[in-house]
C-alpha cells in the first residue's frame, strides 16, 4: 500500500522560543528534503510552520508550487503537493508545529485517492462548520459536494467531532450514518474517514478531516485514545488497521499512565513524537505480523487540559 502522507515534522520553539527548528521528522525515500530542513529555522510568520504559530491556527496549502512554502523547490522534485501544519498549544505557548507533507500520485506515478478537508466556523456567531479549503485530487464529485455544505454541531463526522471535542473515526463508509456524503465518498473510493478537533486560545475552532481510499489510506493504522475522567490513565477508544490486525480486541483491557512508553510521553509532555521502532516505543507488541515500522503520535488538548492522543502508524 501507498500512503497519502509521505512526510511527517514536529517544529518546536528554540531556545530563545523565537523560531522553529526540527525536532524530528519522517521523511522515507525524501533525501533532499530531509537535509535542507534540518538546516532550516523558521521564524515567526515564516512559511508554513510560521504561518500556523502566528496564526494560531491550522494551515493547508492544497499547491506548494505556487505558495508561500519556503521549500517548494525540494517538494517539486519529490513530487509532493499538498502541506498540512497544525500548532500545538497549551493556553497561548506554542509547543509544536506539525506538518504533513502529501503527494498525489505513488512511485509507480498513479493517481492516488485520498481527501484532506479543514472546516471552521463561518465567524464567531456562526453555529455551523463550512469549508476553510480541502485537497481532494480526482475526487471531484466530492468536492463538489463539500464545498456547497455546512455543519451544525452534532451533525456528520465534522459536526459530531466539533461537539464532543475528541477524535472521530468512520471505519467503514458504506455502513456509516455519521458521514452525512457517504453516497458521493463510497462512489468514489473513500472507505474511511477521521476527524480531529482542534481549538486555540483565541477562540478558533476547527476540525481537521483525512478521508482515505483502502488501496491509498492516509496511513495504514490510526488509534484513538482518551483519558479517564480521573485522568489516571489512557484507554483505548477506537482505531482501524488496514493491515487486518484486531487491534480493538488487542487493547480492551491496556491502560497507559502518564509518561510509560511513547502514548505517556506525549501525555506527560504535551508535544507531539516520532517513532522509528514500534516495539521499543511500547506501540505495537513484538510478536505483531502487521508489518508497521513507524508511527506518529499526537495530543489534542482544550482549554489546558489533554482531550485525547491520536496515533498514525505506517
Amino acid at each position: 500500500m501507498s500512503t497519502f502522507i509521505k512526510v511527517i515534522e514536529i517544529w518546536t520553539p528554540t531556545p530563545d522560543r523565537r523560531g522553529l527548528a526540527l525536532a524530528d521528522a519522517l521523511y522515507g525515500r525524501y533525501d533532499e528534503l530531509k537535509r535542507v530542513s534540518e538546516q532550516r529555522v523558521f521564524q515567526y510568520d515564516e512559511g508554513l510552520p510560521g504561518r500556523a504559530w502566528s496564526g494560531a491556527s491550522p494551515q493547508i496549502i492544497t499547491d506548494l508550487e505556487h505558495s508561500y512554502f519556503r521549500r517548494k523547490e525540494e517538494a517539486a522534485r519529490a513530487g509532493l503537493n499538498v502541506g498540512i501544519a497544525i500548532p500545538v498549544y497549551v493556553g497561548e505557548f506554542l509547543l509544536a508545529v506539525v506538518v504533513f507533507l502529501c503527494s498525489e500520485q505513488s512511485a509507480e506515478e498513479k493517481y492516488l485517492a485520498g481527501a484532506i478537508e479543514l472546516w471552521a466556523k463561518h465567524n464567531n456567531k456562526s453555529n455551523e462548520l463550512s469549508l476553510v479549503d480541502g485537497y481532494y485530487g480526482t475526487l471531484k464529485k466530492l468536492e463538489e459536494a463539500s464545498r456547497r455544505i455546512q455543519f451544525a454541531k452534532g451533525s456528520g463526522l465534522p459536526g459530531s467531532v466539533w461537539d464532543y471535542r475528541i477524535p472521530m473515526l468512520v471505519a467503514d463508509m458504506s455502513d456509516s450514518s455519521l458521514f452525512k456524503r457517504a453516497s458521493t465518498a463510497t462512489l468514489e473510493g473513500i472507505t474511511s474517514a477521521i476527524g480531529l478537533p482542534l481549538t486555540y486560545y483565541t477562540d478558533k475552532e476547527y476540525v481537521l478531516t483525512f478521508l482515505s481510499a483502502h488501496s491509498t489510506p492516509i496511513a495504514l493504522r490510526f488509534e484513538i485514545w482518551i483519558p479517564d475522567r480521573e485522568h489516571d490513565f489512557l484507554f483505548f477508544h477506537t482505531g482501524k488497521c488496514e493491515q487486518g490486525e484486531d487491534i480493538q480486541t488487542l487493547y480492551k483491557t491496556r491502560h497507559i499512565t502518564r509518561g510509560a512508553g511513547l502514548l505517556g510521553k506525549v501525555w506527560l509532555t504535551g508535544v507531539p513524537a516520532i517513532s522509528k521502532d514500534l516495539v521499543s516505543d511500547g506501540l505495537i507488541n513484538k510478536d505483531t505480523t502487521s508489518g508497521l515500522t513507524t508511527g506518529f503520535v499526537m495530543p489534542t488538548i482544550a482549554e489546558g487540559f489533554l482531550r485525547s492522543v491520536v496515533v498514525f502508524m505506517f
